[in-house]
Order: structure tokens, then C-alpha cells, then sequence
């Protein structure tokens, strides 16, 4: 895989059926970066994507991290808020309160890790609900410091 930031869904699209277009589905608003990276010992700075779609009733969902530091230990963190905050050797995106979504993630050769968000577990599933939006970031070791990626923002459909 390349360090190609990894987006979308096909929320949204349409389909070619007997000559005219006809919706997939309804528009739905999809998720947006925000805030900035910084360069790592890697790359010119990690970079959130992600996979699947938001409608939660889908459970299909993943965050995607490229451009992080291969084989360094990260975890993704969300909040509702956004702000931009110097932080470690990058900026926290994240406003306070921020959470954890664990378990750890070792990252790729790569550079990349991944997170897919169950929403009928009881842990994970309880955390996000169709309406609202949230803010996603991944935080990792690099070397003796540590980075963040630059931010996502996810609006959650039902």
C-alpha cells in the first residue's frame, strides 16, 4: 500500500441503470480532515483517512492512519470538540475531554494502522450515536517523542 491518504465511501454516488443516473442513496455528509500534521522521522506528517461508510447501521466503519512511523506504537483518541493545540512534537486537534479507543495500535511497515469501529459492541457501539459528529485523531511514538496526525471529523448517520 502506498502512503496515499486512504478516503471514502460511495455514499453518495450514483449508478448508471438503463441510460440514466439514479441515486445509491441519500446524500449523507462524509468525513473531512481538519487541522494540520507535522513532519515525523518518516514522512512529511501522518495523515487520518478512513474506510466504510457512517452510517452506523452499517457497522463498517474503520479509521485509517498513513504516514505514520512504521512499527511505533500509536492509539487513535476522539472528542466532540476540535481545537488546535501545540502539543508534543505536533498539535492536539482534539479538544478535552479527550478519549482513547483501545486497544494500542502497532503500526504497518507502511506507516499505516487501522481501527474498525464496532457499533454493536456495547463499548465502542455506546460511544457514538447517528446524528452526531466526532473528532478523531492518532497519536504514536516517534523515537524518544511522540506526534499526532492531523484531524477527522466524522458526522455519524444512522
Amino acid at each position: 500500500m502506498s502512503n496515499a491518504i486512504v478516503r471514502g465511501s460511495l455514499a453518495g454516488a450514483a449508478l448508471l441503470v438503463l441510460g440514466g443516473l439514479v441515486p445509491a442513496q441519500e446524500r449523507l455528509p462524509q468525513p473531512e480532515t481538519y487541522c494540520v500534521s507535522t513532519p515525523n522521522s518518516f514522512t512529511r506528517g501522518a495523515e487520518m483517512g478512513w474506510l466504510g461508510h457512517v452510517e452506523i447501521s452499517r457497522n463498517d466503519f474503520a479509521l485509517v492512519v498513513s504516514g505514520a512511523v512504521p512499527q511505533s506504537i500509536g492509539i487513535f483518541l476522539w472528542g466532540s470538540e476540535a481545537q488546535r493545540l501545540p502539543f508534543g512534537s505536533g498539535y492536539l486537534c482534539i479538544a478535552s475531554p479527550v478519549h482513547r479507543l483501545d486497544p494500542p495500535q502497532i503500526v504497518s511497515d507502511s506507516g499505516h494502522a487501522i481501527f474498525k469501529i464496532d457499533f454493536r459492541d456495547d463499548f465502542h457501539g455506546g460511544m457514538f450515536a447517528p446524528g452526531t459528529s466526532c473528532n478523531f485523531q492518532f497519536l504514536y511514538r516517534d523515537g524518544t517523542r511522540f506526534n499526532l496526525s492531523n484531524g477527522l471529523r466524522v458526522p455519524f448517520a444512522r
